[in-house]
């Protein structure tokens, strides 16, 4: 009778994933009744993790935070707009915004100014300098883009773009709902991740 080939559990793909990954991301690849809001969570969520490094890995020199690439990323596309405008496009809170702002006035990028028709508003325009950290960060994004997109096909990143517009757009609907408006969320649950709401259903 012909042997049978022996597999030993330690060196299977399983184990080799959960060694190299963890238990919980092994989980994640392997099980397929995750959703998929759950994966894009936990794709966004590491991702959030990685673009300060991978930003750092270009220039040791270059310390940028979410909310000022945001802004940066903002006023590249509308400049001279006030704070309101600008906290609507990048949906960060009044408070967070101006802290960053003021930073940013002194790393000369952006500029401050008093709305000549309104000298109760101020306009925030970009520097030269605000552009080419901009610019920088694009590049940034694009190596970002190389890892989330590494073994990924043309024709299947041409057919993921529009779902993922699709999706954008469903979500920016719901988010727009004015039922939703004024539904407080305790900050505790806003940092929760994929991992932590879900790590106790994980059955290997």
């Amino acid at each position: 009778m012909p042997r049978t080939k022996q597999t030993n559990p330690e060196n299977s793909q399983s184990v080799i994933n959960q060694r190299k990954y963890g238990i919980f991301e092994n989980s994640l690849l392997e099980r397929s009744d995750f959703t998929i809001s759950s994966y894009i969570n936990d794709i966004s969520k590491r991702l959030k993790t990685i673009t300060p490094k991978k930003i750092k890995s270009r220039n040791p020199a270059t310390g940028v935070s979410q909310c000022i690439m945001a802004i940066l990323t903002s006023l590249s596309q509308h400049d001279n707009v006030t704070e309101l405008m600008l906290c609507r496009d990048i949906k960060y809170s009044a408070a967070t915004v101006s802290v960053a702002m003021k930073k940013m006035a002194y790393d000369d990028l952006l500029v401050l100014t008093v709305d000549p028709e309104d000298k109760r508003r101020t306009l925030i325009t970009i520097t030269e300098k605000g552009l080419e950290t901009q610019k920088y960060l694009e590049e940034s994004y694009r190596d970002l883009d190389n890892v989330l997109l590494k073994g990924i096909t043309e024709k299947e990143k041409n057919l993921m773009l529009p779902l993922l517009k699709k999706m954008l757009k469903n979500v920016l609907e719901v988010q727009s709902d004015p039922a939703l408006k004024d539904i407080k969320v305790p900050p505790r649950l806003k940092a929760q991740t994929t991992k932590s709401l879900l790590s106790k259903d994980i059955k290997l």
